[in-house]
């Protein structure tokens, strides 16, 4: 009767094991270079393309923001994403660029989830409001 339990609690042990192995394995992978397409679901004011390129394994993204290239930490858990330690270069742009860059930056650093398709990435604050939207 002992070792039926025993072997009952070490099989229930094993099975609890095994899901929460499952569970880490589902979460997506974000690693790709992204095209900011909409920004607080606006069309963009500048042309140049702006790119995130983020490296998930690594914990860092990089890219630009107009004229400035920018880089910093990423941490994902599941659906929830922050990126911290936002850095920039500091050319000198025009006016319009180098406001779009500090409301791009704003943003980043309020960045709370994600959701991810094949081809699309949306960035969405602590309270569920769309900030960012890009695609491959």
């Amino acid at each position: 009767m002992k070792r039926f339990f025993i072997l009952l609690i070490i099989s229930v042990l094993s099975l609890n094991c095994s899901m929460v192995k499952s569970s880490k394995t589902d979460e997506k992978d974000i690693s790709k270079k992204w095209t900011l397409v909409q920004m607080q679901n606006k069309k963009l004011p500048i042309s140049e393309p702006i790119i995130l390129n983020i490296q998930q394994s690594e914990g860092r993204f990089s890219g630009n923001s107009g004229c400035n290239q920018i880089g910093g930490e990423i941490r994902i858990i599941d659906k929830n994403i922050s990126l911290s330690d936002i850095y920039s270069t500091q050319m000198l742009c025009n006016s319009e660029i180098m406001q779009f860059e500090q409301e791009y930056t704003l943003l980043l650093e309020k960045v709370a989830s994600f959701e991810v398709s094949e081809k699309t990435l949306t960035l969405f604050d602590k309270n569920k409001n769309e900030i960012l939207y890009f695609e491959l």
